[in-house]
């Protein structure tokens, strides 16, 4: 994946993180990108979701998002008609990782950072087209983050732990591909060194 969403859930972030190391070996790559998505932020007090994302924001970008709520996408035009995204894809960005806390965008602001790290990563290659992982235990929302931002029920889901198997595939639009993955928890450190 080009993109890695690392979904937390946010009632728990730091419990539902995956190991520091794994995290330090994806920032490492210069060609990968990570977010973390502070997910379920209608379950905590707004006060905690801020203080959450001014943690997470000291060394990744963050966004919180509530995948249970599908907004629909909104399109801004300039007055000569022309896509006028630009202005909302910079502030997406500048408020992933931004340090003032009440900067809450949810899905909308998703979409907008990733289309504009497939625009940024068309620039320097060839290939125009991002793959976006997305990543975390078990039950953290990972299938509804895709739903959310897909708009309709494009995979399964379930309260029940376990319920993807398998990695999914699903085209956002013609510059964003979306990956489900299984959440995955390790019996011990050991196990995945």
């Amino acid at each position: 994946s080009d993109v890695i969403l690392q979904v937390l859930d946010a009632r728990d972030p730091m419990n539902s993180r995956i190991h520091p190391k794994i995290e330090d070996m994806i920032r490492a790559r210069p060609d990968k990108k990570m977010v973390l998505l502070l997910n379920k932020i209608d379950l905590v007090p707004k006060p905690v979701v801020q203080a959450w994302l001014t943690h997470l924001r000291r060394s990744v970008p963050a966004l919180a998002v509530r995948a249970d709520k599908i907004v629909e996408r909104k399109t801004a035009k300039k007055s000569n008609g022309e896509d006028g995204d630009d202005d909302a894809v910079s502030m997406a960005v500048s408020t992933a990782t931004s340090s003032k806390a009440n900067d809450i965008l949810g899905m909308e602001g998703l979409l907008q950072l990733l289309k504009n790290y497939a625009r940024v990563h068309g620039k320097q290659k060839t290939k125009t087209t991002i793959t976006v992982g997305i990543i975390g235990y078990p039950n953290v929302g990972k299938s509804s983050i895709i739903n959310a931002l897909k708009r309709t029920r494009a995979v399964g889901v379930s309260p029940r732990p376990g319920f993807t198997t398998c990695a999914q595939e699903v085209v956002l639009d013609r510059d964003v591909r979306l990956m489900d993955c299984p959440g995955v928890v390790f019996d011990d450190e050991a196990a995945w060194l």
